[in-house]
This record gives structure tokens, sequence and C-alpha cells, in this order.
């Protein structure tokens, strides 16, 4: 199922919002970006969270490391997946992991 727009571009702009680099993710900034940023940014704009917006972080990570553009003093692309599927209530085997 394709994602809608506006969670991606609540997954693009919520980390973009946040101070680290946007390929940097450390468990800290899975967690707040789940449970925190991407809320406090809908609110800022006046607009509800999407349901598949821990969806959008997921795919984020993904084209991040696709594109060279993931920061690997972190969490690697896969275990920052990881918790965004546990902390996120995604389905794991409808996922596509990184390695």
């Amino acid at each position: 199922m394709p994602l809608h727009p506006d969670a991606a571009t609540v997954a693009v702009a919520s980390k973009r919002w946040r101070p680290e680099p946007i390929g940097y993710f450390d468990e800290e900034t899975v967690a707040e970006l789940l449970w925190v940023d991407m809320l406090a940014w809908c609110e800022s704009i006046a607009t509800e969270l999407p349901l598949d917006a821990g969806m959008a972080l997921w795919h984020l990570v993904a084209v991040l490391a696709d594109a060279g553009s993931y920061e690997h003093h972190g969490l690697s692309p896969a275990d920052a997946q990881r918790q965004l599927a546990q902390g996120g209530g995604l389905a794991p085997g409808s996922l596509r992991t990184v390695l």
C-alpha cells in the first residue's frame, strides 16, 4: 500500500526540524520522532498526524541509506528500522529492511 503524501512530508519535515543532520538516527532520536516530534510538527501547522507517518519514517531511513546519506555513527539503518518497527507498531514482515 502506498504512503499518503502527507505522511512522507511529516517524516521529512519533522526530521529536518531537529538539530542533528537528517541522516542521523540514534535510539533517542527515533523515540522522539515517533512519540513527540512528528505530532508536534503537525500541531505547529494545525494538521493531523497521518496514520502512516511511522511507516514514512521507516522509508526515510531506507532512502537515506540507499542514497549514501545515512550517518553511520548512530544506530545502523537496520537497527533504526528495528526500533521503528517495535516503537511504531509497524509489521516487520511487510517491511524492506536495510542491510
